[in-house]
């Protein structure tokens, strides 16, 4: 059974104005009920999920405006079905304590909102950087890859290493290394297109995913990248260069790890060799797909 939270966020996916107009028959709904019903029953709490329903999938001004529509509708459904005498000041002051109760739920709400979307955010990313994290770019890398298949369209990795981080680290001290990282991705972040996903591998090493590039854009991305991180480091006088490996597949494999390694294994041969470069290659030996 899927939770509360589950439920609301799956409310998230409807248009806006549906939402607001299931809303607004729920609190009919409920009015009606109240009303035949009379004072047998405190119906009060049905008023609370159309109220969580405008905060989570709308916002907080609008579970503010509902939580006054919700109070109008029980004070309403009072003076119709008890025939209470509206110039009572207690009834006005019922009617406040309700909608004080209602926009309180609403703010306790959406506080509970903001800090899970925090937590999702904090899972996804990394913490120094602001970049994907490898359990979030193999997680997009299997939604594209499974497009690639589907569509028959082709699809890049850039993995890239930093050369000489270590002595950053050692001659500057953690907080310099951490700086340059930022510089780093920051960088990437800046030279790669809106669809591609930029990740942080794992201490200096990093990785973009790159939908529907074939070889041609995948080299003029990865020149790109790597041009504008050696201006980076040259400004910030860093003796840091970058050893960058770019596999191509006209069609995804099968596994998410095979993308990977491709591009991993020519990043380690650009490192084993001369660093300070760029290896292409375009994987050709894709196994037949349904």
């Amino acid at each position: 059974m899927p939770s509360t939270i589950e439920t609301l966020n799956r409310l998230k996916s409807w248009p806006l104005w549906l939402a607001v107009l299931a809303a607004l028959a729920l609190a009919a709904v409920v009015g009606w009920v109240d009303y035949i019903v009379g004072d047998a029953f405190d119906l009060s709490l049905l008023y609370v999920p159309i109220i969580a329903i405008v905060c989570w999938v709308v916002n907080l001004r609008a579970a503010v405006m509902f939580a006054v529509l919700c109070s109008l509708i029980w004070l309403m459904d009072d003076w119709m079905a008890s025939g209470i005498a509206l110039h009572e000041v207690n009834v006005y002051w019922e009617s406040a304590v309700r909608f004080l109760l209602f926009v309180a739920f609403a703010v306790v709400l959406t506080h509970l909102q903001t800090a899970l979307q925090r937590e999702s955010a904090l899972a996804r990313s990394d913490p120094l950087t602001g970049l994907a994290n490898m359990t979030s770019f193999v997680e997009e890398a299997e939604r594209v890859s499974h497009h690639s298949r589907r569509g028959q369209t082709p699809i890049t990795v850039i993995f890239l290493d930093c050369d000489h981080f270590k002595e950053v680290n050692d001659r500057f001290g953690h907080p310099q290394g951490d700086a340059l990282l930022k510089d780093v991705a920051d960088c990437i972040r800046s030279s790669i297109r809106h669809q591609d996903v930029a990740a942080r591998m794992g201490g200096d090493e990093f990785a973009i995913l790159c939908p529907s590039m074939d070889e041609s854009l995948a080299r003029q991305i990865a020149e790109r990248v790597k041009g504008d991180l050696d201006v980076k480091m040259q400004s910030g006088n860093w003796s840091v260069t970058f050893s960058i490996g770019v596999a191509t597949f006209p069609i995804a494999p099968p596994s998410v790890a095979d993308l990977i390694r491709e591009s991993d294994n020519l990043m380690y041969a650009v490192k084993h060799a001369t660093r300070d470069g760029v290896r292409f290659k375009t994987v050709s030996n894709v196994p037949d797909v349904a």
